[in-house]
């Protein structure tokens, strides 16, 4: 991550995409509506101003530190499949 951040790279960690006046987050079991509630939250991070900004493609990439865990993988194409879908949603043409 801090190789990623001195390239230039934004990485948010676990706390930046809390909310704490939003409702309260999905059960942890539901690991998709988690991964979608995070992809939720990194777009407004980042539309109004990396995002919309951008000249050209955008790359959004996720790292999940287990992959054969299906809680982790669940909400990691929880996270995904939102993205990709609020990015069609604002007329971004989206490839994943």
């Amino acid at each position: 991550m801090a190789r990623a951040a001195g390239d230039g790279i934004r990485c948010h960690q676990p706390s930046d995409i809390g909310d704490q006046n939003a409702a309260a987050p999905p059960p942890a079991a539901d690991s998709l509506a988690r991964g979608e509630k995070g992809a939720d939250t990194i777009a407004r991070l980042d539309a109004e101003d990396r995002i919309a900004a951008a000249e050209g493609s955008v790359r959004i990439g996720i790292s999940a530190q287990d992959a054969v865990s299906e809680s982790v993988v669940n909400r990691g194409l929880g996270f995904i499949d939102k993205i990709g879908e609020l990015a069609a949603a604002d007329g971004y043409t989206v490839k994943l």
